[in-house]
């Protein structure tokens, strides 16, 4: 994952700050490049992947929640490499 170092901002975070944390959403998307199953899976392996790396780094006293969103609710289109690039993401709600 070429954005652990994004993670790790929000790993610090969460070890600094001094507020209660009760639940983490991961959702995960795709773009709508090949099959629906595959990009399911994918979004899937993505926020799986995100909620045992926060884990392993301690973060492990929230209850989580995956939303494995696929390539529904792109925020681009997908006739370039740009714009699927963009639909590929993944958001980190702390609540």
């Amino acid at each position: 994952l070429k954005d652990k170092k994004e993670l790790d901002k929000i790993i610090n975070y969460l070890k600094e700050s001094k507020k209660e944390i009760n639940r983490i959403v991961i959702n995960s998307y795709t773009d709508k490049k090949g099959l629906l199953e595959d990009n399911e899976n994918l979004s899937k392996k993505r926020s799986k992947y995100i909620k045992e790396y926060l884990i392993n780094s301690g973060i492990d006293n929230v209850d989580y929640i995956l939303n494995n969103n696929g390539e529904k609710r792109n925020v681009s289109g997908n006739s370039t490499a740009e714009k699927r690039k963009n639909n590929r993401r993944t958001i980190i709600i702390i609540e």
